[in-house]
């Protein structure tokens, strides 16, 4: 039997927009199909949500429409139950690359014999046409009228995996180190660059899920109004909620003793030095420009530097 673009066809006429690219993605993926002899009955197609994810209805294949974002743990566990089964992913960049971007990173890492097909038009399609992760600086949308100003910078400390490789697949701005150059040169690097793209308020925050970043905005407000150029975050109102949030207690007990010293020796009433959520002025950053470089880190050296700079004015 000979398999051509017609064996797919359910008697549904799509719905898609006059001109949009789905169409010829959808024509292509039939083609294709045919050339590799993978008939209807022979493979399985995965979709997600989205203006894509209507495919489903106009290929005669067998298909399932996963929820947003998990269109490829689904693909993987079919593929995982039948090894000789072509399993196709048909996803969008919103879906796949924004609800489903950590499923994408682990599927990449373990590349588990699946093909993914991204619908990439730089918007949410479905919804009222958002951006979308892919869409390029200054792209005007119904979301981001002024034009997306969105930018991601990766700085990798001569990492030995895929970090590199995959940010570039993803479009991102990638700053590589020759070689390792530790944890306090990394945030330089990252300091530096963001002080070169002229940004008015930098942040820190740690991925280690003590942080909530939903508290950025707050942080921020209070730099972009001139009341203060450093911000700090505390993860240890009491030390009940330190201790369940995951620290351990050593860490615990040494936090809470250096941070009595410090509080000695520059003469203040802070409750944590040792935050991994700090928010500065571009003002606040220069400061390092100022003062020779000290055995610390950055932040660290950043938070007495302001110190010194506010009793010497």
């Amino acid at each position: 039997m000979t398999i051509t673009a017609d064996s797919f066809k359910t008697g549904y006429l799509p719905t898609w927009c006059p001109g949009c690219g789905d169409y010829g993605i959808w024509m292509s993926l039939k083609n294709a199909l045919g050339e590799l002899s993978i008939g209807p009955d022979d493979g399985l197609i995965v979709y997600g949500i989205g203006c894509h994810g209507n495919m489903y209805d106009w290929m005669r294949t067998y298909g399932f429409i996963g929820l947003h974002g998990r269109a490829l743990p689904v693909a993987q566990g079919a593929k995982l139950a039948n090894h000789r089964l072509p399993v196709i992913v048909v996803s969008g960049d919103g879906d796949c690359l924004g609800e489903g971007g950590n499923h994408f990173i682990h599927a990449a890492k373990r590349n588990p014999d699946i093909n993914v097909i991204i619908h990439d038009n730089q918007v949410y399609g479905l919804t009222t046409g958002q951006a979308s992760p892919t869409a390029k600086a200054g792209f005007k949308t119904k979301s981001t009228p002024e034009g997306v100003v969105d930018e991601i910078i990766l700085v990798d400390d001569a990492s030995q995996d895929k970090t590199v490789e995959i940010a570039g697949g993803l479009g991102l701005n990638v700053l590589r180190h020759p070689k390792n150059l530790g944890y306090g040169a990394n945030q330089k690097t990252c300091y530096r660059e963001a002080l070169r793209r002229q940004a008015e308020i930098v942040v820190m925050i740690h991925p280690d899920y003590q942080y909530d970043p939903r508290l950025i905005s707050h942080l921020v407000s209070l730099i972009r109004e001139g009341v203060c150029d450093l911000m700090l975050g505390n993860r240890i109102r009491t030390r009940k909620e330190a201790l369940r949030g995951g620290m351990p207690l050593y860490k615990y007990i040494a936090n809470r003793v250096l941070t009595f010293l410090e509080n000695i020796l520059l003469g203040l009433k802070l409750s944590e030095y040792h935050t991994g959520y700090r928010a500065f002025s571009r003002e606040q950053v220069l400061l390092t420009e100022a003062y020779p470089s000290t055995p610390v880190t950055p932040n660290r050296q950043l938070s007495f530097q302001g110190r010194l700079e506010n009793a010497s004015g």
